[in-house]
């Protein structure tokens, strides 16, 4: 009998320590499958379901309490849930005293994981980053990784040139863009790019100004004249 409990709570302190790697793998896995942490839902099902609701709490002020409550949620809560499950089916009980130290311990990895969240996003960012793509680039998140962008203005011919590449690393465009607006070519002071409305095939500059490759400049004002 001592020997099944020992198996039980090997398997379940296996599987919590599991989770917590996944947990701090996810930046660095696949975007397409990691994306929204789709890994700890499964791992943690059926609580992890749930948890996916739970989770938008953190969504609020992911900068301050993201990574705490997400980590916390989906590994101590949901995993914690499917690990309990696991010792009883091997006849142990735990008992207040234990939950309570697990709940203590995966709090303050919470915690931990919730300061470190800005350097691991960095150190995720510069992992992915292709060798091709210059660090000046921006990079415009997305649900399958994002798109690297660069804008530069020509004082010679007085143009705005710009490069976008996929998250892999190859060229989408490198060439000349021109205002959607219609106005003026964007001066170098201007050229900030900022996430909101920029995709593959546009840059949205901080101003509100977007930027389309010239090649594409009839169909690209045709489908942006209808949002």
């Amino acid at each position: 009998m001592r020997l099944r409990k020992m198996i039980g709570i090997g398997i379940a302190t296996a599987y919590l320590l599991f989770l917590t790697g996944v947990y701090f793998y996810i930046p660095f896995g696949d975007p397409g499958y990691e994306y929204g942490g789709l890994r700890l839902i499964v791992y943690t099902l059926p609580w992890g379901f749930f948890g996916q609701f739970v989770r938008i709490v953190g969504a609020v002020a992911p900068y301050h309490i993201g990574d705490l409550v997400s980590f916390f949620v989906f590994v101590v809560l949901c995993g914690g849930a499917n690990a309990y499950i696991v010792m009883r089916m091997f006849s142990y009980r735990l008992g207040k005293r234990g939950m309570m130290v697990i709940a203590g311990v995966g709090l303050i990895i919470a915690v931990v994981a919730q300061v470190t969240a800005g350097p691991r996003e960095r150190a995720a960012r510069d992992y992915h980053w292709p060798p091709n793509v210059p660090k000046s680039a921006f990079l415009v998140p997305h649900w399958s990784g994002g798109w690297y962008q660069d804008c530069q203005f020509d004082p010679d011919t007085k143009k705005n040139y710009c490069r976008i590449w996929n998250f892999g690393g190859m060229t989408l465009y490198d060439e000349e863009f021109v205002p959607y607006d219609a106005g003026p070519p964007v001066p170098p002071e201007q050229l900030r790019i900022v996430d909101r409305n920029s995709g593959p095939d546009r840059v949205t500059l901080a101003s509100g100004r977007i930027l389309i490759p010239k090649s594409r400049e009839a169909d690209l004002r045709k489908f942006l004249d209808r949002r």
